[in-house]
């Protein structure tokens, strides 16, 4: 019936009988009111006809008054429409558009009804909330709102205008238009106190909108004074502890925890906490968020028990208000995750995050929140070395990132920077200098290319070129980090530090040491402004600035860095400690290179204690101050020492390396050189010749090799082995020409020692055409005033003077005497040597006065350099006795060959000895001559 009157109605409004079809509307009406309740669609459809009547027959108000209660149904069927229905939705929106048409075709009626331009205001107002909230077309709700606005200001209407004010400056913020909501704002908030006053609670709510608005754009005093003044507005409106001073105290909490004031955050988040339970019970909702917030500051301030407490019992609120897939839920599970990371349960802290994610995933698709999540998954993954995860999950996150920020974001970036870290954990470092390119180029882009962002990524990528030994890309990089590092820091930045030692690693591998020492000593001056004079920093570069020192030769300061540097690491760590062997270990090789070999020992010993005190026996950085401490006990002439070092070492060396490494053929070769030291030629050999052998094997043709045939050679000549010896001595030489060059010392070493086998096999031509091409290969290296050229002199000498060719021998041993006294000076041993030489070829030569110049010049610098006791010293007394025998004079030279004889006995020497007995022969014939006054002359021997 009710729908037969509808259609009845229809008709009559068709044909224009108005009166008619308001009578069967009404009819209808009254039985679908009846039938269907007042909530309905057709009651609705009904309604919306007799409305249309009235509009037509020019009864706008009664009109109006119907469509109210239309506007009540329609909005209530948007409302109630999950997800919003596009057709109640644009249905409503007409409804708006019907009721803005009539109350315009009223006011034309009395344009100056004031009530009708606020019922067009209130309106075009509700049209732009539709478009904002529901349609989502922001930029349609703008249109709305400055009509709405343009109506209040012609009518002057200043609360209106404040409240659209406020409205479009919160639409402006959510859509970040911080400064045309910030404008917005403040006008609404002076337009509501002219209007209102200071005080009302209007004014209240548009300072909490203001500062919400100044949280955002980080203006934390001016955020902190808005809501400290809404609160005191809303406290005096609407008496102290409500709901809405809980909100705006949670609110100032926030920005105090923005601007890391945590105590004062804590203050508000607790008495908000306290409001809502009080006004709303335990269990509400917003009690649940302020528990959240207040576990965050625990958290930030390391109270881990209670953070969790907090975060837990808002769970337990939030899931039995809320759906277990509810985005709030998600995110408290998150806050429980980071405790459970800082607390190191990672398996836990795991499992929750994976939950949240689960749920963002669920509900919220490829969001911010999903990503956030992923990369906290990632960090933890990355924790426990599970890189694959890791990288699975911040890739996956980056994904979602570039969906919704684009792919040039400083967020991207700073995951890509996450993702390249964990890449470079996992070796892939050409895909992390890929990373780091990518985020240095967005990083340039939106923060300009002098940004400490940018130096943070030119550090890394120079660390890991620096690794790659790519030490040119690497100094690029330090070198402009150190720039941006200079101009955007205050003062002598403790970063400026870092770089500058980093600076000083890359000159001191390539070898510009002086830089190495600049860079470091200026690293120092900053750590200790910085740190302080005693920090383990500063002891760190003064060991660099120490290495530097020893690898530029400069042994002193290379000492007093390395002892500044022990000094410190004893007071900040204890005397026995790694870190105090290291520099130990470093004092005793210079002290070892300076020649105190004392100091040396004692610095070597003392680092192989500490080291044994905290290493395994058989640590290989134990074996390596071994070697070194080894060398310095056969430099102090401690050989039994030495070899029981080197012996230890070797051990170790072998049972961490195996038996065929280069460092056990050097450890055999210093055991190799005691032995030869101390006349054990077979163990020596037995050395010499299995060092050869690793040495053949891993470094083929090489000099080492020939050094160590070299050695071979000298044992085989010791030993009286002279075709063996030649053997090694061939191969060595031929070795090493063919790796250093025909013309290499190492060659006229080797040629020497060629000569003094040959001379030992009275070979004199091979030994003289050695001994000349050693000389010859010497003065073209050493120049003509070496001391090895003075030896090679002497042997020459030598040989000419087997030859009895005693004019040529002379030359050489004046030519070595003239070396020998620029290099050494006039009483230098040596000198006394060369003068004793000469001696004996004047006195060859018959000339006995310039034999008996040299005689009495050597044994003066042998008694003063030698002491009057030693062998040296009988010696020459022998031989000037000689000198006298041959001029006749037998009381002299019977007294020369009694202090001869006396000194042979103080030095030891027993009288069975060749030269002992000779000068006791020469003694007995000369007592004889002078007992028997012959006339006769014996020649007398001589040494």
């Amino acid at each position: 019936v009710a729908e037969s009157l509808q259609n009845v109605g229809v008709l009559y409004d068709d044909m224009g009988n108005h009166e008619r079809s308001l009578e069967a509307y009404g009819e209808c009406l009254r039985i679908r009111r009846l039938a269907l309740g007042n909530d309905h669609e057709d009651v609705c459809e009904t309604l919306t006809c007799i409305s249309n009547v009235h509009r037509i027959m020019g009864a706008y108000e009664r009109a109006l008054q119907l469509y109210q209660e239309i506007l009540r149904f329609k909005t209530s069927q948007v409302e109630a429409a999950t997800p919003p229905d596009s057709f109640a939705l644009s249905s409503l929106l007409q409804v708006y558009e019907d009721m803005l048409d009539m109350n315009k075709a009223r006011l034309g009626e009395n344009n100056d009804n004031d009530a009708t331009h606020k019922e067009i205001a209130e309106l075009l107002l509700k049209m732009g909330t539709l478009y904002n909230t529901k349609f989502k077309d922001h930029k349609k709700a703008m249109e709305y709102y400055q009509k709405s606005l343009q109506v209040g200001k012609i009518k002057k209407d200043h609360k209106h205008v404040g409240d659209v004010l406020n409205i479009m400056g919160v639409v402006y913020a959510k859509n970040g238009s911080h400064k045309k909501a910030l404008k917005c704002l403040n006008d609404s908030l002076s337009m509501r106190r002219t209007v209102l006053g200071d005080k009302h609670i209007e004014v209240g709510l548009a300072l909490h909108n203001i500062g919400n608005l100044a949280a955002k754009e980080g203006d934390h005093r001016k955020a902190i004074a808005s809501y400290e003044e809404a609160l005191g507005i809303k406290r005096e409106a609407y008496g102290p502890e409500s709901i809405s001073e809980a909100k705006t105290l949670h609110s100032l909490g926030l920005v105090h925890n923005q601007a890391e004031n945590y105590d004062a955050a804590l203050k508000c988040f607790k008495h908000a906490l306290s409001i809502r339970k009080e006004k709303l019970g335990d269990s509400h909702l917003d009690v649940a968020f302020s528990l959240n917030s207040i576990g965050k500051i625990y958290k930030k301030q390391g109270d881990k028990n209670n953070a969790m407490e907090c975060f837990s019992t808002s769970m337990n609120i939030k899931k039995s208000l809320l759906a277990s897939d509810h985005i709030s839920i998600a995110e408290t599970i998150s806050e429980i995750s980071y405790i459970h990371e800082e607390n190191g349960d990672i398996e836990n802290a795991i499992k929750s995050q994976s939950a949240a994610l689960f749920i963002y995933q669920t509900k919220l698709g490829d969001h911010m929140n999903t990503a956030d999540a992923l990369v906290s998954l990632s960090r933890m993954y990355d924790s426990i070395g599970d890189y694959t995860m890791a990288i699975d999950s911040y890739t996956n996150a980056i994904r979602i990132q570039e969906q919704i920020l684009g792919r040039d974001h400083l967020t991207i970036a700073e995951t890509m920077y996450l993702l390249g870290k964990v890449h470079q954990k996992n070796g892939d470092i050409d895909k992390v200098l890929s990373l780091f390119k990518d985020v240095m180029r967005i990083r340039k882009k939106y923060l300009g290319k002098n940004d400490l962002s940018v130096a943070a990524v030119l550090n890394d990528v120079g660390i890991i070129q620096a690794e790659r030994n790519q030490n040119e890309i690497a100094l690029r990089c330090f070198t402009e980090v150190f720039r941006l590092q200079k101009s955007l820091l205050e003062g002598n930045h403790e970063d400026v530090g870092i770089t500058l030692v980093r600076l000083g690693e890359l000159r001191h591998a390539s070898t510009e040491y002086d830089v190495a020492i600049e860079h470091f000593t200026e690293a120092m001056c900053v750590f200790k402004e910085r740190r302080g004079v005693n920090h383990l920093s500063v002891a760190d570069t003064y060991h660099k600035l120490g290495i530097s020192y020893f690898c530029n030769k400069n042994l002193d300061l290379a000492i007093e860095a390395y002892e500044k540097c022990l000094s410190l690491r004893q007071l900040q760590l204890g005397l026995h400690v790694l870190p105090v062997a290291e520099v130990l270990h470093d004092l005793g090789r210079s002290q070892f290179e300076k020649g105190d070999f004392e100091k040396a020992i004692e610095y070597l010993a003392e680092s192989v204690q500490v080291k044994k005190d905290h290493l395994s026996e058989d640590d290989a950085s134990l074996a390596e101050t071994m070697i070194i401490l080894g060398k310095a006990y056969m430099k102090d002439s401690a050989l039994n020492e030495a070899l029981e070092v080197f012996e230890r070492a070797l051990e170790i060396k072998r049972k961490s390396q195996g038996d065929d490494t280069l460092s056990v053929a050097d450890i055999l070769f210093e055991i190799g050189t005691i032995n030869e030291t101390k006349n054990q030629f077979d163990v020596s050999l037995e050395c010499y010749t299995d060092c050869l052998r690793i040495r053949r094997l891993r470094l083929g043709h090489n000099e080492l090799v020939a050094d160590t045939l070299h050695s071979v050679g000298a044992v085989h000549q010791s030993m009286k082995n002279y075709d063996a010896a030649l053997r090694s001595y061939g191969s060595a030489l031929a070795l090493y020409k063919a790796v250093r060059g025909e013309n290499n010392l190492s060659v006229a070493t080797t040629l020497n020692n060629l000569g003094l086998t040959y001379d030992s096999m009275h070979d004199i031509h091979e030994a003289m055409r050695c001994y000349k091409e050693a000389h010859r290969l010497r003065v073209l290296n050493l120049g003509r005033e070496h001391l090895k050229v003075a030896n090679s002199l002497d042997n020459i000498a030598g040989l000419y003077q087997r030859e009895n060719n005693n004019e040529k021998a002379l030359r050489c041993l004046r030519e070595s005497l003239r070396i020998r006294t620029i290099r050494l000076g006039n009483d230098h041993v040596e000198v006394g040597t060369t003068l004793f030489g000469m001696g004996i070829v004047f006195c060859d030569m018959g000339d006995l006065e310039k034999a008996m110049e040299c005689y009495t010049a050597s044994l003066k610098i042998r008694r003063e350099k030698l002491g009057k006791s030693s062998v040296e010293v009988a010696q020459t007394l022998h031989n000037m006795g000689s000198v006298f025998a041959l001029q006749s004079d037998y009381e002299k030279a019977l007294k020369h060959w009694r202090g001869s004889l006396k000194k042979y006995r103080e030095a030891g020497l027993s009288d069975e000895h060749h030269m002992v007995a000779c000068t006791l022969g020469n003694i007995n014939m000369a007592e004889n001559l002078l007992q028997s006054s012959s006339e006769d002359k014996v020649l007398p021997e001589s040494d």
